[in-house]
């Protein structure tokens, strides 16, 4: 079937850089594209009409952790303000001997990607998933979102004392089981769900997972061709404790280590020894620039903590490969993406440090070249059929002058109105096509109330809902 979207503004490729082809035409056929110009003369099966819209190539998160969003509740638990960007501890922490409510996995999962496919997200790197490798498979392929995952491994889990401390438990048979799940998975599940479904191996953090287990994630990603993802860098408390291991950084122990390189994609790494919170000594933007590595940012989790990445440019500047997640909902890329760049502009106090260029790069190419997939991220003959179409047409835009300022600028996720993914539309006219949204959004409010009641059974200190998030207003008080 050949399907041609015609009108509007397409972002096609000239094997440089990205270039924009006003009212041109991008023609779809099976999984690939086929023509990207002004026009086209053969016939089509189908013609979507794009005038006024951005089609865009579909656009990649290179850090998502597909889940019910009350887990986000936790992050502003006003019994640690001291966490300081340690904050996701409060959630991943129960007391010893208690469990918590655990949600329906499918509608967590279909949620949590499913918000990212909605901004216009073709490619996830979604990681670290629990339970059963093939049900959650399942999930990804009922979605029809294309992602990179596997199941995260670490030596250490935390627990919290009755008194809110960090109770630590470090082993080394859960790193080994945890990485012979991780290379089973590799082998078992690489190519599912129809091509979509490509391994990757996740470690949890530098300092959650011994030395030698990330020498080996690197060893075997190397000889397996596989991408890694590691959270890194990514609060004080993780900073202090590999200095106080090895004098060294997180990301120069990464560099010892073997995991910096293009292909190992850096979580957030955000209290780099350029940091105002950490203020050196160290120079780690420079060797993640000499490593050519890559960086997966999401702004919005940070922002929520009172942090952020400071200068985006600096990192672009140092050589640093830029790219974009979603890391705590909504996970919306538009957002992000704007985020990332007024952040930027702010800490370098110059309006032109962020530019929505830098920050589409990061959401498009920069995160295929990170996956080693030049079929993605950018729409030109051969690529995959990987498309989103956002409608500028909106009270919020107005007038376009250049479509990805508009976007970035002023746009939403919400704009999109059409997401292809393999050549299969999955999102069309606004909805989704796949799934039913209205089924998944009444089971994750069902599970979020019953988490947020069940907080006083695994949260330190027995608290009520209440005490650890406190609502922005009483409840009404009926006479």
């Amino acid at each position: 079937m050949r399907t041609m979207f015609q009108g509007g503004w397409i972002v096609g490729h000239d094997g440089d850089t990205h270039a924009i082809v006003r009212d041109g035409v991008c023609v779809i056929q099976g999984d690939r594209v086929v023509h990207v110009g002004s026009s086209y003369k053969d016939t089509v099966d189908r013609t979507i009409d794009t005038t006024g819209m951005l089609v865009s190539p579909g656009l990649i998160t290179t850090h998502v952790h597909p889940s019910n969003n009350t887990t986000n509740f936790l992050f502003r638990d006003r019994g640690r303000p001291e966490a300081r960007a340690s904050n996701y501890m409060n959630w991943q922490m129960v007391r010893r001997d208690t469990t918590r409510y655990k949600p329906d996995e499918r509608a967590s999962v279909l949620f949590g990607l499913g918000q990212a496919v909605r901004s216009g997200v073709t490619t996830a790197v979604a990681i670290g998933f629990r339970g059963d490798p093939g049900a959650h498979i399942d999930v990804i392929d009922e979605l029809g979102v294309r992602a990179y995952t596997g199941p995260a491994y670490r030596n250490e889990v935390f627990y919290a004392t009755d008194d809110g401390q960090v109770d630590h438990d470090w082993s080394e048979e859960r790193g080994e089981r945890g990485f012979a799940a991780a290379l089973h998975f590799a082998e078992t599940y690489d190519g599912a769900a129809g091509g979509r479904v490509k391994p990757l191996l996740c470690p949890g953090h530098p300092d959650t997972c011994s030395e030698d287990l990330l020498r080996r994630t690197a060893q075997r990603a190397q000889e397996l061709d596989l991408p890694v993802t590691v959270h890194a860098a990514i609060n004080l408390v993780e900073l202090g404790r590999i200095r106080e291991r090895h004098g060294l950084t997180p990301i120069e122990l990464l560099a010892r280590i073997g995991l910096l390189g293009p292909h190992t994609l850096l979580g957030h790494s955000v209290f780099l020894s350029e940091h105002s919170w950490v203020g050196g000594p160290g120079s780690d933007i420079d060797l993640l620039g000499e490593h050519g590595a890559t960086v997966s940012h999401s702004p919005l989790k940070y922002l929520h903590m009172g942090a952020h990445l400071e200068s985006l440019r600096r990192f672009i500047d140092a050589g640093v490969n830029v790219t974009m997640g979603t890391d705590l909902p909504p996970a919306d890329m538009v957002g992000e993406m704007r985020l990332a760049m007024l952040m930027s502009r702010v800490a370098d106090r110059d309006f032109l440090s962020g530019d929505p260029r830098d920050v589409f790069d990061a959401a498009t190419v920069n995160a295929a070249y990170a996956l080693n997939r030049p079929d993605l991220g950018r729409l030109a003959p051969g690529s995959k059929a990987d498309v989103a179409v956002f409608d500028l047409r909106q009270m919020s835009v107005g007038a376009v002058h250049d479509p990805i300022r508009s976007l970035v600028e002023d746009g939403s996720g919400c704009f999109a109105t059409h997401v292809m993914v393999d050549g299969k539309m999955v999102v069309e006219d606004g909805r989704f096509i796949t799934i039913d949204e209205a089924e998944i959004l009444a089971t994750v409010q069902r599970d979020g109330e019953a988490m947020v009641r069940d907080i006083p059974n695994w949260v330190w200190g027995g608290r009520a809902p209440q005490e650890a998030i406190p609502p922005s207003y009483p409840p009404h008080s009926s006479p």
